[in-house]
């Protein structure tokens, strides 16, 4: 009897601590790898907010898939996974959920096309730039600009 009382009281002491460890599968796991693609061509696909220029406030990099872009044919995905609004009280760009888009083709050689989003009349400029994918919201005027870069593959280790 009293080896039975001894097995289930270190049975009961082994299941305490195991329940009071701190580690989780973030701590066990690496964060993943991307891979970008180099010169995209097409919107479709998985983007991740790199940098965002704000005008006179400056500069913010964001780290690697912390606020993801998913495009498809006329929808986009907005999912910011760690960020809250930054110290300077700017939002990077859309908050989380789905859009509906169109593109407003450039009627002039050598202008930038439009993306409109949620059917506005009137959206930003977007180009592709250095391997990126530029949306312009007038950064000429002091009004944001975001820099994303498609991911062609992510890697876990």
């Amino acid at each position: 009897m009293k080896r039975v009382i001894k097995n289930i009281l270190g049975l009961m002491v082994v299941c305490v601590f195991a329940a009071c460890s701190k580690s989780s599968d973030e701590d066990i796991l690496p964060p993943p790898t991307y891979e970008y693609e180099e010169n995209p061509t097409t919107l479709e696909g998985t983007w991740h907010l790199v940098k965002a220029l704000y005008g006179l406030s400056g500069v913010v990099e964001y780290p690697a898939g912390d606020v993801e872009v998913y495009f498809t044919e006329n929808t986009m995905e907005v999912k910011q996974h760690s960020h809250n609004a930054d110290p300077k009280g700017t939002q990077p760009f859309l908050d989380s959920g789905k859009y509906t888009y169109s593109i407003f083709e450039a009627e002039e050689p050598g202008k930038n096309n439009r993306l409109l989003i949620k059917g506005s009349e009137l959206g930003p400029y977007y180009f592709y730039n250095q391997d990126m994918l530029v949306i312009d919201y007038g950064m000429a005027y002091d009004a944001p600009g975001y820099y994303f870069k498609k991911v062609r593959t992510l890697y876990f280790y």
